[in-house]
């Protein structure tokens, strides 16, 4: 190796050395802002100052919710992310919130997993940290989480469910198809467990399975079939107050199917929003919703599977003026699910 090259080297290590280390000792405002009570020592020094880094480039061009989800990853690189909060379980399921606006689904689960063993848990808060191993395609994070609520005693159809799908996604059929049979035992109507028994049950089970599955598909969603941190029910409608999401678990068939949302808009900031339907891990349809009365946009889904999945609708461009008073939100009336 040529001396200039290796001194070449050496300078650009030195270089990410010295960013790294000063990224180390700076908390940045929206760190502050949003995680106030973690308590950050000790560092993965690529992991971190790859997002730290990035994290400044996105506030220096004033992408806020970018800026805001690089902070969180690189906080991530640091080992004493999680042990020390004044908020408790709360602080974490808050958390796992941010995460999941930030599409980091794996991420979210593990914290929420984290809040979910360390409070009073219900069988529901057991279903959203497998959902989110499931949205992350985790599905052995999803196996063991699911495996510690089913020896915790947390043994709903749901709970079942979920674990014979993810057993089934690993390949080992015979654990799916004894959850499965436990599930429809303890509801007959559970619709990821009627799946799973007309993709891998017996020629009757099959049968019986398939009668019941297009009669538990999906139609609509209602504004209290949706939920998300940062909106709620306003005058009868989902009103999604600021860039994030709102969520609803649907029963879908397998193919294509066609989702018509009912919304509007408000306009402000020279734009009306920007509303993105996606389904579980998929990419998802982005349309505007140009009109402050209620209009229908049509957005063609693909569904691999007959199965139940996270349905989200995405809000990505809030804006408020609090000189003038503008404000930009997203009001969601109904989802309607038709097959082509």
């Amino acid at each position: 190796m040529s001396r200039a090259r290796l001194s070449l080297i050496l300078s650009v290590l030195a270089v990410v050395t010295i960013v790294a280390g000063v990224s180390l000792y700076y908390t940045p405002p929206l760190v502050r802002e949003k995680s106030d009570n973690l308590v950050l020592r000790g560092v993965d020094l690529v992991g971190f100052s790859w997002h730290h880094n990035r994290a400044f480039w996105f506030e220096a061009v004033g992408n806020k919710q970018k800026a805001r989800c690089e902070y969180l990853f690189s906080a991530w690189y640091r080992p004493a992310f999680f042990p020390k909060y004044t908020g408790g379980s709360q602080a974490l399921e808050d958390i796992s919130f941010q995460l999941q606006e930030c599409q980091s689904y794996r991420k979210a689960a593990v914290v929420l997993q984290k809040a979910t063993l360390s409070a009073d848990s219900t069988p529901d808060d057991w279903s959203n940290v497998a959902s989110l191993y499931f949205d992350a395609g985790d599905y052995s994070g999803a196996i063991e989480a699911l495996e510690t609520a089913i020896l915790g005693g947390v043994q709903t159809a749901e709970i079942l469910g979920y674990a014979g799908r993810a057993y089934e996604k690993k390949g080992q059929l015979t654990s799916a198809l004894r959850y499965y049979r436990q599930a429809v035992l303890l509801d007959e109507s559970n619709f990821r467990s009627l799946a799973g028994l007309e993709r891998l049950g017996t020629h009757e089970e099959r049968g019986n399975a398939s009668l019941k599955l297009s009669k538990l598909a999906t139609t609509e969603v209602l504004p209290e079939n949706l939920t998300g941190p940062k909106g709620g029910l306003y005058g009868g409608s989902w009103a999604q107050w600021t860039t994030g999401s709102a969520r609803a678990q649907v029963n879908l068939l397998a193919g294509d199917a066609n989702a018509s949302v009912s919304a509007r808009g408000s306009f402000a900031g020279s734009q009306w929003p920007l509303m993105t339907v996606a389904l579980a891990r998929q990419t998802g349809v982005t349309s505007s919703v140009p009109t402050d009365s209620w209009k229908v946009f049509e957005f063609e889904l693909y569904v691999p599977e007959t199965d139940r999945y996270t349905l989200r609708v995405h809000f990505l461009n809030d804006f408020t003026d609090a000189e003038t008073g503008e404000d930009r939100n997203l009001f969601i009336n109904k989802i309607s699910f038709v097959r082509p």
